[in-house]
């Protein structure tokens, strides 16, 4: 059964830890060497189970309709290619072979212990939950920079490339004109996107008015600031280009616009507050904005589901 079918149990995260350091994050799969993570890209390898979950399944157990189950004893780690290799041909990798794939991986990293890489999803949650006091702008632009997957579940799950310090309005991209953030680049187009940081106030302390409170300033500011860089990208496009060897190609069309600004939690925003919050973000037609916490949420969210799954998104370049 895949890992991915509907009808599978939620594997338990201790679990899935379990089994990845019992394999050392590499492949069970005799003289496989793949690992767990592979240069920057999301986990390549899946939790495969010796007995099959249903009585359908590759490797069925003969003494109970059941199934096998989600425990340690009846997982291995196995990349994409060995894992469809050993469901279709179940007959050939029957369960006595499979399990002696895990005993003689778990040997070999007994002997040869292998520590698997982080991924760049685990980095950046490990910077974030350390980080999350941090006031400097630049601190969490070099993040972003260093690790563009930070901006891959806010995108939808769409490959791109990530720009930072464009210059929109100018000679080009790299001269001139005002500075961006970054520049998002899919395909042909483009999205806009500024980052505060997350001990930026998102609302005014004192209401405006009733039970109303404004953005701060430093909100208000940020979203004004992206629709200018943007009416100044699309004004400037083709002479930008004519200038711009590296992205030449880029012809946007209704650029997005995102705005990453604040941490809800930790400003400890009042019901009343929240409500405001959401009132103006979701009136803004033309500017998305993001807290830090959501996007981070995101992100684990986006790394707890490559683990369960053992599946890939695509990767940010």
């Amino acid at each position: 059964m895949e890992l991915n079918s509907p009808s599978r149990r939620r594997m338990a995260a201790e679990v899935r830890r379990r089994v990845f350091l019992e394999s050392g994050g590499i492949c069970n799969f005799p003289d496989c060497d793949q690992r767990q993570w592979d240069e920057e890209t999301l986990p390549l390898l899946q939790l495969a189970h010796i007995y099959a979950l249903g009585s359908d399944g590759p490797r069925s157990p003969s003494d109970h309709s059941a199934g096998g189950s989600d425990e340690l004893s009846n997982l291995l780690l196995l990349c994409p290619t060995h894992h469809a290799l050993v469901d279709r041909y179940p007959e050939k990798f029957s369960p006595e072979v499979l399990i002696g794939f895990k005993e003689n991986s778990r040997r070999r990293q007994v002997e040869q212990p292998v520590q698997a890489k982080k991924s760049p999803l685990a980095m950046v949650l490990e910077a974030w939950q350390a980080n999350q006091g941090n006031s400097v702008e630049e601190f969490w632009q070099k993040l972003f920079t260093d690790f563009p997957v930070c901006l891959l579940p806010s995108l939808g799950g769409r490959s791109y490339r990530l720009q930072s310090k464009c210059f929109v309005g100018g000679r080009g991209w790299d001269t001139g004109g005002s500075e961006l953030d970054f520049l998002v680049v899919y395909g042909a187009n483009v999205a806009c996107v500024e980052i505060k940081t997350p001990t930026t106030r998102l609302m005014a302390k004192s209401k405006y008015r009733g039970n109303v409170y404004s953005p701060s300033r430093e909100l208000a500011g940020a979203v004004v600031q992206v629709l200018e860089s943007r009416h100044s990208l699309m004004r400037e496009i083709a002479h930008i280009n004519a200038n711009s060897e590296s992205l030449r190609h880029v012809n946007p069309v209704g650029p997005a616009c995102f705005v990453i600004i604040g941490n809800q939690e930790r400003e400890g925003l009042s019901p009343t507050q929240r409500r405001s919050f959401e009132l103006f973000r979701t009136g803004l037609r033309d500017v998305t904005i993001l807290t830090f916490d959501e996007v981070f949420s995101g992100i684990a969210a986006l790394l707890e589901a490559t683990l369960d799954h053992g599946g890939g998104s695509p990767s940010a370049r």
